[in-house]
């Protein structure tokens, strides 16, 4: 007996939620492309501190 094209549907928005849930609780996509500006992730505020180099000189 197959399955009915609803129960599918249904398991596949389960899956998509679950997915969007582990996505949203992690943070694992903005990490990484934190990391790869060359910043820290601060996971308490989620944020990305990027230390900006000293510039040297007068404003004139």
């Amino acid at each position: 007996m197959r399955p009915s094209p609803g129960r599918i549907l249904f398991l596949i928005a389960v899956v998509l939620a679950a997915l969007l849930i582990f996505l949203w609780w992690s943070d694992i996509i903005l990490v990484r492309k934190c990391e790869s500006h060359g910043g820290e992730w601060d996971a308490d505020a989620r944020v990305c501190r990027i230390a900006l180099p000293a510039i040297h000189g007068t404003w004139t």
